[in-house]
Formats: structure tokens, C-alpha cells, sequence
């Protein structure tokens, strides 16, 4: 069990394994620990992410709702604001327990 509290940043660098040459998909989330489990959130929680990117292009990256892990969380796709002008393609999306309003995610180059 992970205590209450706000991430503000998770970085690190490719000098383990060498992927960044070849890697074009991320996902992001906070999921059950394993097994097909479920991380429960309490009431009205929303989380916020939002990736930065290093990359070759400056293009914005594109989002898809797909996942590819068979653990879940009991939070909706929500209404994700604009993030406005970025230094580095970024992306981000909004999830909740709380109002969704219309699912989207925001990027920008």
C-alpha cells in the first residue's frame, strides 16, 4: 500500500537497456500490483499525468485509450484541459472517480 500523497515527477535516463533507439509507444497509469488486480481510489480522487517527451521529432505525440496490462484501476478516462505551448511534445489525461465530463487527453508540440 502506497501512503497518500502527490507525484510530481518520475524520470530516468535509457542507459540500462538501450530502447530509446526503438521506442515509440508508453504507457502510463497507476495499477493494481499484479495478477489482474485492481488499485482502488477513494472517493472524488483524480489523477493527472502528463509526459514529457525526448525525442527526434517536435512533433505532439498522439494519444490512443488502449492498454496493455491486465491490472486496472477503478478510474474513468475524464476532461482533460488544454496544456497549452510546451518546450518538448508533451502529453497528458485526466482520470477520476469523481465527474468525468467528456473523455479526451491533450498534447501539444
Amino acid at each position: 500500500m502506497i501512503a497518500a500523497g502527490k507525484a510530481t515527477l518520475a524520470t530516468g535516463l535509457d542507459n540500462k537497456v538501450d530502447l530509446a533507439p526503438n521506442w515509440n509507444t508508453t504507457e502510463w497509469d497507476v495499477f493494481g500490483d499484479g495478477g489482474g488486480s485492481e488499485a482502488v481510489f477513494g472517493k472524488n480522487t483524480t489523477l493527472e499525468a502528463v509526459t514529457t517527451l525526448t525525442a527526434t521529432s517536435s512533433s505532439a505525440p498522439s494519444c490512443v485509450a488502449e492498454g496493455f496490462t491486465g491490472e486496472t484501476n477503478n478510474l474513468s478516462l475524464a476532461a482533460t484541459p488544454a496544456l497549452g505551448s510546451e518546450t518538448s511534445p508533451t502529453m497528458g489525461s485526466n482520470q477520476t472517480n469523481g465527474t468525468t465530463g467528456t473523455a479526451s487527453c491533450a498534447t501539444a508540440a
